[in-house]
């Protein structure tokens, strides 16, 4: 992202944490520049807009999107409404890359504070999130609102000026938008909507969070080493359940001794043991952690199989005596894969 682009995210961010209404994000996991991309808004429309330019030039498509709401601690909460992404990848870029870009320093606390919740969690947190009823009220209501709205932004501003001082970075922005609030003419519910941002501005102004550098703190050769346990008992029984199925004898029986079998860890089973291998050998650093969150981005996807496709339960409940724990030999050291990392 441009330089522009992490300033407006600050800002954005900032305002996120101090809203009573919701805000939009939208993320990719890689822009054209390889790095994440994360839009932030009050309106849905501007976030959506946004997000359909960048998917263009999106070296990885994979997204994430929904709304935001700070909660009590005043630390962000992202509801993951649709998305490619799951919630632990688009967290883990956040801690990983997000928090580490020096273009958004300022906020670098409250990215890596940051929670991506599915939307069930998301309400058990904040409750039924009121929509906004703007284009319901009658001009009357709708005046009160905005009468309200200006006095409570006249005092935020007033309050800012006195907190961080005209000469702030932050002040500079809040001015522009009292300025635009108190000018704007006609449009009530455009009104109300200048003077909620200049509200939240005001209450965020001054409050950079620089947070600390976060460190992968858990034990790679460990987590190496319980992979590689995980896998010679997984591979056991199914080798015992292929020879049960070989002395069935029929074809259809041999063939999913043959191939079948393999297929449900051949595709993660040396790519997650290489990435937890180049993890314990690299220095800590850059490419152990870029090692580690590729261990964690597979073992998610693997996961997720385990949990959902019926092959790994008919295997663990199979009619030929032969004991298959895959389900929680597998389950267990993913788990572990994903919280640590």
């Amino acid at each position: 992202m441009e330089q522009e682009q992490y300033t407006a995210l600050a800002k954005s961010l900032k305002r996120a944490r101090k809203t009573t209404r919701p805000f939009f994000w939208w993320f990719c996991v890689k822009g054209p520049d390889g790095k994440p991309v994360v839009l932030v808004g009050r309106k849905e429309a501007d976030v959506k807009a946004g997000a359909k330019a960048a998917r263009k030039t999106a070296q990885d498509k994979r997204f994430g999107r929904g709304r935001a709401l700070p909660d009590p601690k005043a630390n962000l909460v992202l509801s993951l409404d649709a998305g490619t992404a799951k919630p632990k990848q688009i967290a883990r870029s956040f801690r990983m890359d997000l928090a580490k870009d020096p273009g958004l320093k300022r906020v670098k606390g409250l990215i890596q504070k940051a929670r991506v919740v599915l939307p069930e969690d998301f309400a058990s947190i904040f409750g039924a999130v009121e929509a906004d009823d703007t284009a319901a009220l009658d001009e009357t209501a709708l005046a009160k609102k905005v009468e309200k709205a200006k006095k409570a932004a006249k005092e935020a501003y007033q309050a800012a000026r006195e907190r961080v001082g005209t000469d702030h970075p932050d002040f500079a922005e809040v001015e522009s938008l009292k300025k635009e609030a108190f000018g704007a003419k006609g449009d009530l519910a455009e009104q109300l909507d200048l003077f909620e941002q200049l509200l939240v501005a005001a209450k965020g102004a001054g409050e950079d969070d620089e947070g600390e550098d976060v460190e992968i703190t858990f034990d790679v050769a460990a987590a190496h080493q319980a992979w590689l346990d995980a896998m010679d008992t997984v591979d056991g029984q199914l080798n015992a359940l292929a020879s049960a199925l070989r002395k069935e004898g029929t074809d259809e029986a041999m063939e999913v001794a043959d191939t079948g079998l393999n297929a449900l860890t051949g595709n993660y089973k040396v790519k997650i043991q290489g990435a937890l291998l180049e993890a314990k050998l690299a220095k800590a650093g850059e490419a152990q952690t870029a090692a580690l969150r590729k261990a964690a981005d597979l073992a998610e996807d693997l996961l997720e199989l385990v949990r959902t496709d019926e092959r790994y339960e008919a295997v663990d409940e199979n009619p030929w005596g032969v004991k298959c724990t895959l389900r929680k030999t597998l389950g267990t050291v993913l788990e572990t894969l994903t919280d640590a990392i």
